[in-house]
């Protein structure tokens, strides 16, 4: 369910500082805005570290007529939801991106899956013209085969292994610069002290060169912190889906 029948199962656990739930943000920040949550993603669950950022690719599969972000747009405005755009489901930030390049004015046709295998087989078939992703091996080795062709990406800067790929806030899209922000979540209630110790050790461990290098190689973005700084990176996604969320009517299905 989107992660949250397991961001639910960690928030009933003990608060013993040992149970603890490594998740993307949105089962926090965006599930609550779609449909019924069984948690208070606020009330029932403390951030305790942030790990690394996983950026959103806008990739053109082989059924795309065009070469780069800019014959995206000419399509887009010429031939309204003529453009099929794959997701790995409705309410994910994938479909998110594409919410917010409709609120600027480019028409797509959403096509949303139920995961992201099938997007992914179905996209190197050309059954769409584009789709969105989080970096993996075989979405990297399909790219570095010339099966996809990456148009843009979401992220906080142009990742290191694609200096020539724009973000979508270069290309004057920042609304849909999603990326996917991982990290630690403990039971609400879990001693501070705990909280303080789990963000050491986690930090500490991304300090190392070989676990930086292992998330880096798939084009993720290490991002260390305090409990604090997460929070507020939680809550800032938090208001801002809720925003998105009811401009552009998304419900979970």
């Amino acid at each position: 369910a989107g992660g949250a029948i397991g961001m639910d199962a960690m928030a009933k656990s003990a608060p013993d500082g040992h149970t603890l739930a490594f998740s993307a943000i949105s089962p926090v920040t965006l599930l609550p805005h779609v449909g019924k949550v069984p948690y208070d993603a606020l009330r029932d669950i403390a951030p305790a570290a942030s790990v690394m950022y996983s950026p959103v690719y806008l990739l053109a599969t082989p059924a795309f007529a065009g070469r780069d972000f800019g014959d995206l747009v000419a399509q887009a405005k010429a031939k309204p939801n003529a453009l099929r755009v794959g997701t790995s489901g409705i309410a994910t930030l994938g479909h998110l991106m594409v919410e917010q390049l409709r609120i600027a004015g480019l028409a797509f046709t959403h096509v949303p899956y139920k995961g992201g295998g099938q997007v992914i087989t179905d996209a190197a078939g050309g059954q769409f013209e584009l789709f969105t992703a989080n970096p993996s091996p075989g979405v990297n080795t399909m790219l570095q085969q010339g099966k996809f062709r990456l148009l843009a990406v979401a992220a906080p800067h142009r990742l290191p292994a694609l200096p020539a790929v724009p973000t979508m806030t270069e290309l004057g899209y920042a609304d849909s610069n999603y990326t996917s922000h991982f990290g630690l979540f403990a039971p609400a209630k879990t001693p501070e002290a705990a909280l303080r110790r789990i963000n050491t050790e986690v930090n500490a461990a991304l300090a190392q060169s070989e676990v930086a290098d292992r998330l880096t190689k798939l084009d993720n973005v290490v991002a260390a912190g305090t409990p604090g700084m997460f929070a507020q990176v939680v809550r800032r996604e938090y208001e801002a889906n809720a925003k998105v969320v009811a401009k552009a009517g998304i419900r979970s299905e």
